[in-house]
């Protein structure tokens, strides 16, 4: 008898990291956030993450970006810290997740900040185009390409 239980998917790093940096991009905007005293946020973050490479397309907390190739992850519940965390991620055709940014919004806000979203389409369009690899370790040739 088949199992129910969706296939897990890899969790990526979409980008290589800029030049002389260690981390990806959404892990940089973790440690801000936990510097701006946001720690409940990306605690659940972390959550949604791990949900998200066990259950892949299954997971609960998936919403399409409506007009977008991007999807979140939002939480179940709502205001405070926690309910303000959002991970912007777009599928591969392999359905592997790419992860490119996180945030923790305000409680008086409701749509994802433009900045993030802009940065979230610019480095899908770059893996897209090839002009990127997907690599633990690598450089970018212009690491400021995707905030622009």
């Amino acid at each position: 008898m088949a199992s129910s239980k969706p296939v897990a998917t890899p969790l990526l790093q979409p980008y290589p990291l800029r030049s002389g940096a260690q981390r990806p991009q959404w892990l940089e905007d973790a440690l801000e956030l936990i510097d701006n005293g946001k720690k409940d946020g990306v605690n659940q973050i972390v959550d949604m993450l791990k949900e998200l490479h066990e259950d892949g397309r299954g997971c609960r907390y998936i919403k399409s970006l409506k007009g977008l190739p991007l999807f979140e992850l939002k939480p179940l519940a709502r205001g405070g810290h926690k309910g303000g965390a959002r991970v912007y991620f777009a599928f591969t055709q392999h359905d592997e997740a790419l992860i490119f940014n996180i945030e923790v919004k305000p409680q008086d806000v409701d749509a994802p900040d433009p900045a993030k979203i802009k940065q979230a389409l610019r480095m899908l369009h770059a893996y897209q185009n090839n002009t990127i690899r997907i690599a633990q370790n690598t450089t970018s040739q212009d690491p400021r390409w995707w905030r622009k």
